[in-house]
């Protein structure tokens, strides 16, 4: 056999995602709130800063979480929070979600085909 052949006889395919470096600038009374909302996203915080009266906490975080993520900054700091994204890296989807991601497709092309 092929070692190529015998090489993708072997592969498992993952699914990875897209993992940001996320900056969000807000003033001090909204720490407790941004911090716990990133959490709640998958969001691992990296670092707070202080810059005057405003804190800046970077975080990394799946990219797939951020699609309303400006609305909920806006709802939360009353349209005083601002933030900024930049790619980090790829990393496996958890099985558990992987799960879900599946699952969903699946129903999504059933109700296709009806």
């Amino acid at each position: 056999m092929r070692a190529d052949l015998l090489f993708l006889s072997f592969a498992v395919p993952i699914n990875a995602w897209i993992i940001v470096i996320i900056e969000v600038t807000v003033p001090t009374r909204f720490m407790g709130e941004i911090t716990g909302n990133l959490s709640s996203h998958r969001g691992h915080i990296r670092g707070i800063d202080s810059l005057g009266d405003l804190q800046v906490v970077r975080a990394t975080i799946p990219m797939a979480s951020l699609a309303n993520y400006e609305t909920e900054l806006k709802s939360m700091t009353g349209g005083q929070g601002t933030f900024t994204r930049e790619f980090s890296h790829y990393d496996v989807v958890p099985a558990h979600l992987m799960q879900q991601i599946v699952a969903h497709a699946a129903h999504r092309n059933h109700a296709r085909r009806e």
